[in-house]
């Protein structure tokens, strides 16, 4: 079975893929990094460019507390942990994402508008890195992923926004100069093409910057390469329709953010591209954040991570559709929301990101939260990350207890679930959305949605051969109540009520409590409306929502 489903898995990789993990492998075991700690290069290699950040960028995360960093409090993933010295960046007993977040130094953008004193800090906690972080195996901070990261933060702002007190400081500007040399020497020689999407982007987007703040052979090599990966990657990666190929709107909002950087640190044409994708990235990001602008848990995605695009936040009403990314759905204004997920869970070659939610759909009334997702609570292999990622945390159709595509550890999909759009008719103040797939094996699964001001029917079909068990999960937000009464349920968000039946098929009703995850770390306690059957041969069954304000 474990065979079986690792060919499954591997079988979507690009060639490249292959010989690049095979690589890294080899890499891994016999290289020194420590060579990379010895050598720097001559001034001629290494000289600034005489540039200057131009065009102000939003930070890209949400800003921390400065005493909070002054006393060295760092939160990540809704966990705050105290650091000490000397063991400051090898905490090995903290989870590999919350250590990512500390090396990616993304918190400095907390200290850019702190004048000197924030300088200061930053200079400080940037010294202590680079005397006590050398390259050396499994040095969490030395993978490509964070380095990119860190090196793009690095270059903006000491080279950048705090460029004259970085030059004005002879002793920390050297230092600072040799550790990004270095940093950059490792991660052209660790591109992450075997891992590819975002991963690749970000080390792209590094390179480019790098390029943009160096002159000589080095500011040309890193440069020239960063910006044809940059170009590569973006027309890929970006979807006609503006969305991000891996369909996780937490991860948009980073794209949006590299995009900007890119229209001021790139070559001549990668800004002209940069330039062309950022408006209808940013009409994407519109489309999946609630009236709360909060965003759509759809894939890995969690709230408070990334900062939304400003220019994101201002919309108006309408039916809106993203057809390549595979959303649909609907603002009116008064605050009524829903979005559809009717589209690939994203790049068969890497879906890391990927849960199986096909036709699920989120819905806020009046402008809160009423039906939602799972969410993301973690990135650690286990049954949290296993059941975040399945078909039973999102609201839509399991048979016999699969899911409807082979989503697996923490990041891998074996058997993929291939959606097919049938009909999507917006009108007035609703639409007609139909949609299938085949995720089940045995089993098609057809929904249609038929939504409206005040009301939501959803039928959903299941055919096949034999007889199955059929589950569907309702997931409301933490807000609503639950009261079931003979063949009906009331949900109560507010002051308005959502009444819940069913039609054309014999189902058991039951409410549970169950875990909601808006952000990383966090577990709240919500309820969740589990209705079972069984199904034989060919169903069909009608849920209606019908709304009271």
């Amino acid at each position: 079975m474990q065979l079986s489903r690792v060919l499954r898995t591997i079988v979507y990789l690009k060639p490249n893929q292959i010989y690049y993990q095979v690589l890294r492998r080899l890499q891994s075991r016999f290289e020194n990094p420590g060579v990379f700690q010895r050598r720097f290069p001559s001034i001629s290699e290494w000289a600034l460019s005489d540039v200057a950040i131009t065009v102000p960028l939003d930070e890209p995360v949400l800003l921390q507390p400065i005493d909070q960093l002054t006393s060295l409090r760092f939160c990540f993933l809704n966990r705050e942990v105290r650091l000490t010295y000397p063991s400051l960046w090898d905490r090995s007993d903290l989870p590999r994402l919350w250590r990512y977040n500390l090396h990616y130094f993304d918190w400095l953008w907390s200290l850019r508008d702190e004048g000197s004193d924030g300088w200061k800090l930053a200079r400080s906690l940037a010294l202590d890195w680079i005397e006590n972080h050398p390259p050396r195996k499994g040095a969490t901070g030395w993978e490509p992923y964070p380095t990119s990261l860190r090196l793009i933060n690095w270059c903006l702002l000491f080279l950048g926004h705090w460029r004259d007190l970085t030059l004005s400081d002879q002793d920390f500007c050297r230092k600072l100069i040799q550790s990004i040399w270095r940093q950059y020497q490792w991660l052209s020689k660790h591109i992450e093409f075997h891992i590819m999407a975002n991963h690749l982007l970000e080390n792209a987007v590094a390179l480019a910057v790098g390029g943009w703040f160096f002159s000589g052979d080095f500011g040309e090599k890193i440069g020239r390469l960063g910006n044809r990966l940059c170009r590569e990657q973006l027309n890929e990666q970006v979807l006609n329709d503006g969305m991000h190929f891996e369909r996780s709107p937490m991860y948009h909002a980073r794209v949006c953010w590299l995009t900007r950087v890119l229209e001021v640190c790139g070559d001549d044409k990668t800004k002209l591209l940069a330039q062309a994708k950022v408006p209808s990235m940013e009409q994407a990001m519109q489309c999946m954040l609630h009236p709360n602008e909060e965003i759509a848990l759809f894939n890995d995605a969690a709230n408070d991570i990334y900062s939304i695009p400003r220019n994101a936040t201002t919309r108006q009403p309408g039916h809106w559709a993203l057809p390549n990314a595979g959303y649909y759905g609907s603002l009116s204004k008064n605050g009524d929301y829903i979005v559809c997920d009717c589209g690939a869970i994203g790049p068969d070659y890497q879906p890391g990101h990927a849960h199986a939610d096909t036709l699920s759909f989120e819905w806020s009334l009046g402008g809160m939260q009423f039906i939602t997702n799972t969410g993301t609570l973690e990135y650690t292999t286990g049954d949290a990350r296993s059941y975040d990622r399945s078909t039973f945390a999102h609201n839509t159709v399991a048979i016999d207890r699969q899911n409807s595509s082979e989503v697996w550890g923490a990041f891998r999909v074996g058997r993929r679930c291939i959606p097919r759009l049938i009909n999507w008719t917006p009108s007035g103040d609703g639409f007609e959305l139909i949609a299938e797939h085949h995720g089940f094996r045995r089993f098609r699964h057809r929904r249609t949605f038929l939504y409206s001001s005040d009301q939501l029917f959803i039928t959903d079909e299941v055919d096949g051969k034999g007889t199955a068990s059929a589950c569907i999960n309702w997931h409301f937000a933490p807000a609503v109540n639950l009261t079931i009464e003979k063949s009906q349920v009331t949900a109560i968000l507010g002051k308005t009520k959502v009444y819940i039946s069913v039609e054309g098929a014999d189902f058991s009703w039951a409410v549970k409590p169950t875990r909601y995850s808006p952000r990383f770390g966090v577990s709240i306690t919500r309820q969740t409306l589990s209705m079972s059957s069984f199904v034989s041969g060919n169903a069909c069954w009608l849920t209606k929502f019908q709304v009271s304000r």
